[in-house]
């Protein structure tokens, strides 16, 4: 019978390897010094996160989401938040490790599978909270399925961000957040 996850080894783990990140830089991270920073075994270290990249696209992801308690009074400025978060993670991040993570997901199901669980399942249940919040209030369209609406706009920051290079904090941002609150919110 497996072992419970620990959730305080997953807090440790993403802490370590941050700090090692940069101190280091994605090339002088190491698992092991991560495990023995983190003080986990590297077997537990590796049943969370195959390899560096899994891990440093866990840390991205992870920093790209409001704190759960984050609840500003509107939908729109929670959405908003996120969203620049979002664009604002991916500013400095190893694009060499973002790039293999990504394409080892579309090339592999198994490894898609652990990125949506490790990575992106816990930023889209942030996100999923916020929309559930805005239509509650009244505030965002109840019409509207928030995986694809959330879906849709995700990829509107995460492709300028990291295939056209643009800068997360460019006036762009703003654009992409405007029309995409402009289709959710109730009239």
């Amino acid at each position: 019978m497996p072992r419970p996850r620990n959730a305080d080894f997953d807090e440790r783990i993403l802490a370590a390897a941050s700090a090692l990140l940069a101190e280091s830089g994605y090339d002088g991270l190491s698992m092991t010094e991560v495990a023995r920073r983190a003080g986990v075994g590297k077997p537990a270290l590796y049943r969370r996160f195959a390899d560096k990249g899994e891990l440093v696209l866990s840390l991205v992801i992870a920093a790209s989401v409001p704190p759960p308690e984050t609840d500003t009074g509107s939908a729109a400025d929670d959405l908003a938040l996120a969203l620049r978060l979002l664009a604002e993670s991916l500013a400095d991040v190893p694009r060499a490790a973002l790039g293999a993570q990504i394409g080892l997901a579309i090339a592999e199901p198994e490894a898609s599978r652990r990125v949506v669980e490790r990575a992106i399942g816990p930023a889209n249940q942030q996100m999923q909270r916020i929309w559930e919040r805005g239509v509650a209030r009244g505030e965002l369209r109840s019409d509207l399925d928030a995986e694809v609406a959330l879906t849709a706009v995700s990829a509107g920051v995460i492709h300028p961000v990291l295939v056209l290079h643009w800068d997360p904090r460019g006036a762009w941002i703003d654009q992409v957040i405007d029309q995409f609150l402009r289709g959710v919110l109730a009239r």
